[in-house]
C-alpha cells in the first residue's frame, strides 16, 4: 500500500496543549499508512522530531526570540509592528516549506496554530492542489465575546482560513463559529482530542484535605483563575468549608491579580502556587488531585480537560464553549455559569459529597475509553486518506 505523505506545520512558542496533540499524532499514527513529515520552529522542533526521521523534518528557525531589555524590546516591538516582520518571515518560511514539499512530493499540509495557518494559505494560494487541512484549537477571535488577539487582524484571519480545504475540530463550537463568518465549511471534519491509554495510580484517601487542581497559566483570566479565587474565599466564609486546598498549575506572576486576590482575600493557608510545570509533568497534579475546575470564561475543549477525563477526575466545568460538548451535567461533572456564587454552588456540592464524587470519576473512567489517542488518530489517517484520494 503507498503511504500518504503528511506535512504536519507548527510555529510555536514551546509547549502546551495543542504541541501535546500534534506530538500525540505523531506518535501513535500509523506509519504503515501515513508517512509524516515535520515543519516546524524551532521552539519546539526538539519536542517534537522524536518520532520522525531526520529527512524528514524542515526546521525553519526561531520566530519568538526578542530582547531582553525594555528599551530595546519597545524599539523592537515597534518596528515589528512598523516593518511587518511576521508576515514577511512568515513568507520567507512559506517559500522554504515549498521546496522542501516540492523535494518530497507532498501535497497535504495539516496546520494547527495560526502562523502555521499563515504560510499553508500561502503554500495553497501558489499551488491550489495543496490540501491544507485546518485543525481549529482556538477562536481566532470570531467569538465577540472573547478577548483574545490572535496575532493578525479578523481580515487576515478570515483570508487565510478561507483558503482551508478540510477543517478539523474537537468541538462542533468552532463550526459555528466558523459558520457565523460566513467561512466554507462543506468539509469539516469532527475529531476529538486524545487522551494517552495508561494506568492511574490509586490516590491516597487518608488525607482529609481534598486536592483541587486548577490548569491555570497562560492566560489566568480567561481560565477564570479569579473567579475560582473568589467562589473558594465564599465557601471558606459562607459555607465554613476548610477541607480543601487549590493546587494552581502554570506560570502566575507574583504581581498578577490572581495572587494578589488570594492573598487580600486571606487565601494563602488554602493555595499552592505550583508554577509551570513542563508537560507530561503537569500531569502530577492529576494524579494527586481529587477534583479538577475549568472555570474559563472562553474556552475550545482544554487539552487539560482531555487529561482530566483521563485520570478520572470529577469535573466542575463553565458552560461554554466545546466544554458542554465533553462534559454532561450531573452525569461525569457539574457546569456552572462563569460566575463565582455559580461556581461556589457547585464546589461546595462535589466537595462534600463523597459519593457524587465517586460517580463522576468513574463515569469518566468509563468514557475516556473511546478517547484513546489509538483511536482517534485513526480518523486522522482515514482522513489524510480520503483527501489524497480526491
Amino acid at each position: 500500500m503507498q503511504r500518504v505523505k503528511v506535512a504536519f506545520l507548527l510555529i510555536s512558542p514551546g509547549k502546551a496543549g495543542v504541541e501535546s496533540v500534534v506530538k500525540n499524532i505523531l506518535k501513535y499514527i500509523d506509519k504503515q499508512k501515513v508517512e509524516p513529515y515535520l515543519v516546524a520552529s524551532s521552539e519546539i522542533m526538539s519536542y517534537l522530531n522524536e518520532f520522525i526521521e531526520n529527512d524528514h523534518c524542515l526546521d525553519l528557525g526561531y520566530f519568538f526570540t526578542q530582547p531582553k531589555n525594555r528599551i530595546l524590546l519597545r524599539i523592537f516591538k515597534y518596528l515589528k509592528y512598523k516593518l511587518n516582520f511576521d508576515s514577511r518571515k512568515l513568507t520567507r518560511w512559506a517559500n522554504k516549506t515549498e521546496l522542501f514539499l516540492n523535494k518530497n512530493g507532498i501535497q497535504i499540509v495539516h496546520a494547527h496554530l495560526v502562523w502555521d495557518y499563515y504560510i499553508a494559505s500561502e503554500l495553497k494560494t501558489r499551488n491550489p492542489k495543496i490540501v491544507y487541512i485546518n485543525t481549529m484549537h482556538g477562536t481566532l477571535a470570531l467569538d465577540p465575546a472573547d478577548d483574545y488577539f490572535p496575532f493578525f487582524d479578523r481580515n487576515t484571519i478570515l483570508k487565510i482560513i478561507g483558503n482551508v480545504s478540510i477543517f478539523t475540530s474537537a468541538c462542533n463550537y468552532f463550526f459555528d463559529l466558523l459558520k457565523m463568518w460566513k467561512v466554507n465549511i462543506e468539509k469539516a471534519y469532527l475529531i476529538p482530542n486524545g487522551i494517552v491509554n495508561e494506568d492511574i495510580p490509586e490516590k491516597d484517601r487518608s488525607d482529609e484535605i481534598l486536592n483541587i487542581c486548577f490548569m491555570g497559566g497562560g492566560r489566568p483570566h480567561q481560565k477564570g483563575g479569579d473567579l475560582l479565587i473568589h467562589a473558594l474565599k465564599i465557601i471558606l466564609e459562607d459555607e465554613k468549608i476548610t477541607h480543601f486546598k487549590l493546587l494552581v498549575y502554570g506560570s502566575v506572576p507574583e504581581n498578577s491579580k490572581e495572587r494578589v486576590l488570594a492573598e487580600t482575600l486571606g487565601l494563602n493557608d488554602h493555595v499552592v502556587w505550583q508554577g509551570f510545570a513542563e508537560p507530561p509533568l503537569h500531569l502530577r497534579g492529576m494524579e494527586i488531585s481529587d477534583v479538577f475546575v475549568l472555570p474559563s470564561r472562553h474556552e475550545g475543549v482544554a487539552n487539560t480537560l482531555m487529561e482530566a477525563i483521563g485520570y478520572n477526575l470529577p469535573i466542575i466545568a463553565t458552560n461554554v464553549g466545546g466544554t458542554p460538548e465533553l462534559i454532561v451535567h450531573n452525569k461525569n461533572g457539574l457546569l456552572c455559569y462563569p460566575d463565582a456564587r455559580d461556581l461556589a454552588d457547585k464546589l461546595k456540592i462535589l466537595l462534600l459529597d463523597k459519593n457524587l464524587r465517586h460517580k463522576f470519576a468513574k463515569e469518566n473512567e468509563s468514557i475516556k475509553q473511546k478517547y484513546y489517542w489509538q483511536k482517534v488518530v485513526k480518523d486522522y489517517a482515514n482522513l489524510y486518506l480520503e483527501a489524497l484520494a480526491k
